[in-house]
């Protein structure tokens, strides 16, 4: 049989590493007081702590953890909005700063979808113009832009009539689509999804999940991507691997398959328990009941 007509399957995911952060650790400092400064005398909060994680060509990385582990600092570091205390990110082997420091190609190989999607775009503009705007920056023309950004907005499912609305006047889940056609329209190789679900009602998380379902096996999505999330349903119908952030510090990390299992770490057993049933997409008419991994063998 030679496949002609079936849906695409995962893809194969090498040994090539596109992204590594390296004893990545990050500490905020709790105060500011002039004395202190001048004393050396300031307390810390430590963010990451020590945190090392590759991902490699054609891998869904999921990081979990609770509310204040540090996990969304990761995707911070990875995009260059903040600068790590100690410790490097690294993409391709390269060593990369932060976005002032970064060159236009460098800019342009990550795309990031943050959880607020409403917040994420400009209120003013709409939706097909927020979704261009990346491309407008890198120069492109007009009549290209306008090519492509049909192209997205299909992709994802936004129709004409929503790609004209404002923010404001379109729902949560139109909004995320948005972000996500916006974060992907240079082609990058590196997605960040930083609690890309969190905003969302159960039905349209459902929606969302199934339209990233897709994204990795299309010719669209990137070459690598991270989800960020509290949510180990979400993280397991995504991922290939999780990496579990505890305090600021991996936990527990493994293929889907063996987090999902077998957890090691409480936090993990936690976060397991604390998994909602996810409704699919409208049009399977099925509840999913628990964690579906997305692949759980293809990593070992």
């Amino acid at each position: 049989m030679d496949g002609c007509g079936a849906s695409p399957g995962p893809r194969p995911t090498t040994d090539e590493t596109i992204v590594s952060v390296c004893g990545l650790t990050k500490r905020y400092p709790v105060d500011d007081a002039i004395v202190d400064r001048l004393l050396n005398d300031r307390s810390y909060l430590t963010a990451l702590d020590d945190v090392s994680i590759d991902v490699r060509k054609g891998e869904t990385l999921g990081v979990v953890g609770s509310s204040g582990s540090g996990k969304s600092t990761v995707v911070e570091c990875i995009a260059g909005l903040t600068g790590p205390t100690s410790g490097d990110v690294r993409i391709d082997g390269r060593s990369v700063g932060t976005v002032s420091s970064r060159d236009v190609e460098t800019l342009g190989r990550v795309g990031v979808v943050f959880q607020q999607p409403k917040s994420s775009l400009n209120p003013r503009w709409p939706l097909r113009r927020s979704v261009a705007e990346p491309l407008s920056r890198r120069g492109w023309a007009d009549d290209r832009i306008d090519e492509r950004v049909s192209e997205l907005c299909s992709l994802v499912d936004i129709s004409p009539s929503v790609a004209v609305s404002r923010p404001d006047a379109v729902s949560g889940g139109q909004a995320q689509r948005a972000a996500l056609a916006r974060a992907i329209a240079d082609d990058p190789e590196i997605l960040l999804l930083d609690e890309p679900m969190s905003a969302l009602d159960a039905t349209t998380r459902a929606e969302v999940v199934s339209l990233l379902g897709e994204l990795q096996t299309s010719s669209e999505g990137p070459d690598a991507t991270i989800v960020v999330s509290h949510d180990l349903g979400i993280v397991g119908q995504l991922a290939d691997r999780i990496v579990v952030l505890d305090g600021g510090a991996i936990a527990e990390r493994g293929t889907v398959d063996e987090v999902l299992s077998a957890p090691e770490h409480p936090g993990t057993r936690a976060l397991l328990d604390a998994v909602p049933e996810l409704p699919t997409a409208p049009d399977t008419g099925e509840l999913s009941a628990g964690i579906t991994p997305k692949n759980p063998s293809k990593l070992q």
